[in-house]
């Protein structure tokens, strides 16, 4: 879209920025020098124009992604044939770790998964997925407040009616549905809601805070909530009771009962940093509480599975759908590294990407550095901790 020309671009820019900020579109710089500074989240002046059926397509295939994990994180064998033969350390410590939770059997009842889709649009205008985040699937109340500010952009900078825009923006309320998926846990670990609390699990400096702020305030009506990181959490803050409870020291050594963990940490190896994290994020799995994600959905949304499913034959195994094509066609291509892939990006390596099975972004490589890090990943018998896109 072109801004009409009535308007001076510079304080266009300046309005849409600062009425971003009014709605919490904003972040905090790590390190952190001041708690009290924010700054805007980088945000389009308007939306970008997406197929209507794309995004219905998108909408509909996510409960089939959904029964995928699940199926993926119950499969003991294929989670370990797939994820043990990685040089990755990380992979290595929380599969020791769901080890040692299926040895001992659940404590807990249920597990909670709040997954998010990630998808491209290609040059014929198809639906690509990219990747599934099952762990700390961030942005859900930015995006909500994104279609408020991309409202406000169009009917004041583009001169449409709200009926006109009640036709090209979709409804969101990705913030309310993954609130209420918190507190239906809360509820299903126990009817009586004032007995226990909601743990969010989350990194000592945080950038996305009000991303998660935004979900805290929508519950707050309903259940108590804490935020703690791996540091704080240690020291005997966090322990079991008699019946596996999850109880969290707050004030003046009270012990908080813990309903539901959700992670917004321990997605990455820098999240461990701190040297007993480890040991609590164990503590945690072998409570009672109802995690969000268990360990086994968290493997199961290791970046490692998608060239598996790539093959038909895999996937057929753990999608029955009867969308099970649609979803399919829906892959972005993978490969794995070997010397017949490295030749291929050497061909024209502005057509690939390189991803990590690591999670936090960060950590693609791009561009003609992917085939020098190839030479680097095949000498040293690395390949599998990566793959093309």
């Amino acid at each position: 879209m072109e801004l009409d020309k009535r308007f001076n671009w510079t304080h266009v820019e300046d309005d849409i920025r600062l009425y971003a900020l009014s709605l919490g579109i904003s972040f905090r710089q790590i390190p952190m020098d001041d708690r009290r500074s924010m700054h805007c989240l980088p945000v389009t002046a308007f939306p970008t124009p997406l197929h209507k059926s794309a995004f219905q397509l998108a909408n509909n295939l996510q409960p089939s992604i959904n029964e995928l994990i699940h199926k993926i994180s119950t499969n003991h064998q294929f989670l370990e044939q797939t994820l043990l033969k990685l040089p990755d350390e990380f992979v290595a410590k929380l599969f020791n770790i769901y080890e040692t939770v299926t040895k001992e059997g659940y404590a807990a009842s249920h597990q909670l998964g709040i997954f998010r889709s990630d998808y491209m649009i290609d040059e014929h205008q198809n639906l690509k997925q990219v990747e599934v985040n099952t762990i700390s699937s961030g942005l859900c109340a930015m995006t909500q407040q994104v279609t408020k500010l991309h409202r406000y952009t169009l009917k004041y900078y583009q001169g449409l009616d709200d009926d006109q825009i009640d036709r090209h923006i979709a409804v969101n309320k990705s913030l309310e549905h993954t609130a209420q998926s918190l507190i239906d846990a809360h509820l299903i670990y126990s009817s009586n809601a004032s007995s226990s609390a909601i743990l969010f699990v989350v990194q000592e400096q945080e950038a996305n805070v009000m991303d998660q702020k935004m979900i805290e305030w929508k519950m707050k009506p309903f259940v108590q909530s804490f935020r703690r990181s791996f540091r704080e959490l240690d020291n005997g803050n966090i322990s079991l009771g008699p019946n596996k409870q999850l109880l969290l020291t707050v004030g003046n050594e009270m012990k908080q009962e813990i309903s539901v963990v959700y992670f917004r940490a321990a997605y990455s190896s820098s999240c461990f940093r701190y040297e007993n994290s480890w040991k609590l994020r164990l503590l945690i799995e072998q409570s009672r509480a109802i995690k969000c994600p268990s360990i086994q959905l968290q493997l199961a949304g290791f970046k490692q599975f998608q060239p598996l499913l790539s093959d038909r034959t895999i996937f057929d195994r753990f999608c029955c759908h009867p969308n099970a094509d649609q979803l399919y066609d829906t892959f972005a291509k993978f490969y794995t590294i070997s010397p017949s892939s490295r030749d291929m990006v050497a061909e024209n390596s502005s057509g690939f990407v390189l991803k990590s099975n690591q999670e936090g972004g960060g950590n693609n490589v791009f561009g003609e550095q992917i085939v020098a890090k190839l030479d680097e990943m095949l000498n040293q018998n690395e390949k599998d901790a990566h793959f093309l896109m």
